[in-house]
């Protein structure tokens, strides 16, 4: 079994990424059913006040703003602030990317 986890700003298109990845595998003696995705939350954290917050936990965020950062990322800085001291200085730690969380092995 391999645990896929996928960050909620990624912008994947999980049939196209799973038909793309059946292809893949298309050659091999296991197919997609090895694979569970899992989706990981975008997470927060202030340089300053050293506060940690997910992105869902953004109220005041408007839809068309959530997508800006859906696409990039790095634009929620412009429409977000920390919850707690207000400071603009903060880092995305999850929800980018694509990686692999684990691999499981018969015996």
């Amino acid at each position: 079994q391999v645990n896929v986890s996928i960050g909620e700003l990624q912008s994947i298109e999980m049939d196209v990424f799973k038909m793309g990845l059946a292809n893949l595998l298309d050659q091999h003696p296991y197919g997609l059913d090895v694979f569970h995705f899992a989706t990981e939350k975008a997470a927060f954290s202030c340089n300053r006040c050293k506060e940690h917050w997910l992105l869902e936990e953004q109220a005041d965020l408007d839809e068309e703003e959530k997508e800006a950062i859906h696409f990039l990322p790095e634009s929620a800085h412009v429409y977000m602030r920390c919850p707690s001291c207000g400071s603009p200085d903060f880092s995305l730690k999850k929800g980018r990317g694509v990686s692999i969380a684990s691999i499981e092995l018969e015996t």
